[in-house]
């Protein structure tokens, strides 16, 4: 799979068609009815289906996002407090 991963080969394939004279799509994305029955890509109910899935969910993840309230925080240390405790053996020095 990692073959025919880029695509780089069907452009490639097709140039060298059109230059010899021959017809073009030698290497192409297709299932085997497709190859088997000369039919074109067409867009079916499945690949409309799934189109409008991730329509809908990319709507509905935009409205999220962009209508949440914001939030605010301050983190400050302690003053006075020149290191903080990482774990049992470490410790991690505050600037001072």
């Amino acid at each position: 799979m990692e073959c025919v991963g880029c695509t780089a080969c069907i452009d490639a394939c097709n140039s060298v068609m059109d230059k010899i004279g021959r017809p073009a799509g030698l290497i192409r994305m297709a299932s085997e009815n497709q190859i088997l029955k000369k039919q074109p890509f067409r867009i079916n109910g499945k690949i409309r289906f799934y189109s409008a899935l991730l329509l809908i969910l990319t709507a509905l993840m935009s409205f999220l996002l962009l209508s949440r309230k914001s939030i605010d925080t301050s983190i400050s240390r302690v003053k006075g407090q020149l290191y903080q405790e990482v774990g049992k053996d470490s410790f991690q020095f505050i600037p001072g």
